[in-house]
């Protein structure tokens, strides 16, 4: 037998000659799975890919105790995607999403927490060996990955900070653990399970107690406290009060975006104005709104007119929501809005300070107009 039969096959060189495919594949994976989550409305704190360097996979196949026939289908994270969730329950509905799109090797997929013991540390992600299905396989633009595998990584962000953290101290199994130190991570990685419990049963306690306040306020019952939950479902229930203020607003020239997460956004800070102005149940905010829509008027001209004054006359600028809080600027200006950290203009000050001007003389010309002395 020829010496060029028996020399060891230089698995680095080999992959380098395909590292740039297996570049292609995790830029592509990463594409998809984000379109993929995006359509399934899961939302997920982020995605990561790359493919494994070549001195990565050198030092991998080279490694003590570790033997390989062929590297380059035996190591399955070639190209790899990490998906970092918020809940432990979000990783299953990633893992079902998977499961639908691609063709999962459960042989060589695994969830590494399930492989501790109950008296060993660590808190570990799922990993799972992928490759395309049918018929995204059969694409013009998928059929060059076809035979390949990619790994995918899904862990909470707890998981990843318990991956992240423990990685430095350079453990990678418990028996490397000196003895003094074992309980200690024992108990910080239970901890670490434990938060990710918790956080998954304040998300659903949270969804109990909003569909709770959602009919208490539905039922008009409006002297409950003025929480994030009770303001979100009185102004979804669209109540007289709000809808009358809006449209006194647009009679008077007012035009308003209906962007959902901008609005999320203004009512947050709707809810910081309210507070700082003295409301403090659903009630004080419905009375507000059809005190202004009764007898402020004036404000309400006022406030819009100094917010556009500088604009195109057909700009739509603002949420409704958003400009409820700059009327809750202008009439109390006392307030302590700066210690809420909430500045609705680059230039706050001056902005109140001419609209109350505005409102004045507005005020007094409807006086006049009635006549009032």
């Amino acid at each position: 037998m020829s010496d060029e039969a028996n020399a060891p096959v230089d698995w680095a060189n080999k992959y380098a000659d395909v590292e740039l495919r297996y570049a292609q594949f995790a830029s592509r994976l990463d594409e998809l799975i984000r379109a993929l989550l995006h359509s399934s409305d899961l939302e997920v704190i982020q995605v990561e890919s790359r493919a494994k360097t070549v001195a990565s996979f050198k030092e991998k196949v080279e490694r003590p105790g570790k033997s390989y026939k062929n590297p380059l289908t035996e190591v399955t994270d070639l190209a790899g995607i990490r998906v970092i969730t918020y809940y432990v329950e979000d990783v299953d509905a990633v893992e079902t999403l998977l499961e639908r799109e691609f063709l999962i090797d459960r042989s060589r997929s695994l969830d590494k927490g399930h492989q501790l013991n109950t008296d060993q540390f660590g808190y570990l992600s799922r990993h799972f060996v992928v490759s395309l299905r049918e018929p995204r396989a059969g694409l013009p633009e998928w059929r060059q990955f076809t035979g390949l595998v990619a790994e995918f990584q899904v862990r909470t962000a707890l998981q990843h900070a318990w991956a992240s953290v423990s990685h430095k101290l350079e453990y990678k199994t418990e028996l490397e653990v000196p003895s003094e130190l074992r309980r200690g991570l024992r108990r910080l990685s239970a901890l670490f399970e434990l938060a990710d419990e918790q956080f998954s049963e304040f998300r659903d306690a949270s969804k109990e107690i909003g569909a709770a306040v959602a009919a208490s306020v539905a039922r008009g019952e409006y002297d409950r406290p003025l929480d994030l939950a009770a303001l979100l479902s009185y102004i979804e229930d669209t109540p007289p009060a709000y809808k009358e203020l809006r449209r006194q607003a647009e009679k008077l020239g007012g035009k308003f975006k209906d962007d959902a997460a901008e609005a999320f956004r203004d009512r947050r800070d709707l809810l910081l104005l309210a507070s700082a102005s003295g409301f403090r149940t659903v009630a004080d905010l419905d009375n507000w709104l059809g005190s202004v829509a009764a007898d402020e008027l004036p404000l309400v001209k006022a406030c819009w007119e100094t917010t556009t004054d500088d604009e195109p006359p057909d700009l739509i600028l603002i949420t409704f929501d958003n400009f409820l809080g700059q009327l809750l600027n202008v009439q109390y200006q006392e307030a302590d809005f700066a210690a809420q950290q909430i500045w609705l203009h680059e230039k706050h000050q001056e902005w109140v300070e001419k609209t109350r001007s505005a409102w004045a003389q507005l005020r007094e010309a409807a006086q006049y107009k009635r006549g009032a002395p």
